[in-house]
């Protein structure tokens, strides 16, 4: 019989999507208007190569159309923590990737994991 193993995970990930659509229709009574048939798509890029820590990188993220990420680094895990908008999975993710690639070149993307999306469109 195999042993078991139990990890604990010490990530803290982007807020989860009750708390993503109060701040959105916080938002948007603020002002804020995403584009008709727009949902809210979250998802997390581990990266390589690059040290997210540093300022200079971190600025860099900060100065281009990446700076909607949260940088999250555990156990020498580097990760970029998105919440966007956009008609679509792939759109969202693309287009984070295109960012991040423009923002970091040096960056190399290990993996991608799909939080969680908004279902409903925006109105």
């Amino acid at each position: 019989m195999w042993p078991i193993v139990r990890a604990v995970s010490e990530v803290v990930l982007p807020p989860r999507i009750p708390e993503v659509a109060r701040a959105l229709e916080g938002a948007h009574a603020a002002g804020y208007h995403a584009a008709a048939g727009q949902r809210v798509f979250q998802f997390v890029i581990d990266v390589d190569e690059v040290d997210l820590r540093e300022e200079a990188i971190q600025r860099r993220l900060f100065d281009s159309d990446a700076r909607d990420a949260t940088v999250v680094v555990v156990a020498d895990v580097h990760s970029l923590a998105f919440t966007r908008a956009a008609t679509s999975l792939a759109e969202a993710v693309g287009g984070a990737l295109a960012d991040l690639q423009r923002a970091v070149p040096e960056a190399v993307v290990v993996f991608i994991t799909i939080e969680q999306a908004i279902n409903r469109p925006f109105d």
